[in-house]
């Protein structure tokens, strides 16, 4: 039989793991809850400066509607029209960081919170696509796409079709 002292170490020793292992996994889990918080707090803050731009821009709001204004005047694109434009690209930048978090840089399984999250978003991406026109042609074209990921172009076109 080992002396006393020799199982009193690797009794010790084995307690030090324990902890330690728990630590990490308490450690993990904080970080990744704090880690999701950050990440909707930033989307939301994106959120939240798109209303800004339509109260401080009212004339945007015409993204939203159904009506393609022409893009064409005498002098080519009229300034409006390349506001609304960089409007929906920012839109669909946005909605293309929140895709990447929720559906492709995943360190972990979506919880609850994280799913209905993700479900507002999914219904705010559709919403925004079937209002407006501009939008849709834009996904449509398959020149500005191709600067987005092919996952989440496949997504936005099947938001389409839906």
């Amino acid at each position: 039989m080992p002396p006393l002292k020799d199982l009193l170490a690797v009794a010790i020793s084995a307690i030090a793991l324990a902890v330690s292992l728990w630590s990490a996994r308490r450690g993990w889990r904080f970080n990744l809850a704090s880690l999701r918080k950050i990440t909707r707090n930033n989307q939301m803050t994106a959120l939240f400066d798109i209303n800004r731009q339509l109260i401080a821009n009212p004339q945007l709001w015409a993204v939203y509607g159904t009506a393609i204004p022409s893009p064409q005047s005498p002098t080519g694109l009229d300034q409006e029209a390349l506001r609304r434009l960089a409007f929906i690209w920012y839109h669909l930048n946005l909605y293309e960081m929140v895709y990447a978090e929720y559906q492709l840089h995943r360190l972990a399984p979506l919880d609850y919170d994280d799913r209905k999250f993700w479900e507002s978003w999914d219904a705010y991406i559709r919403s925004f696509l079937a209002s407006s026109a501009e939008a849709r042609a834009v996904v449509e074209n398959d020149a500005g796409m191709k600067l987005l990921n092919k996952d989440f172009v496949q997504y936005l076109r099947g938001c389409l079709q839906a």
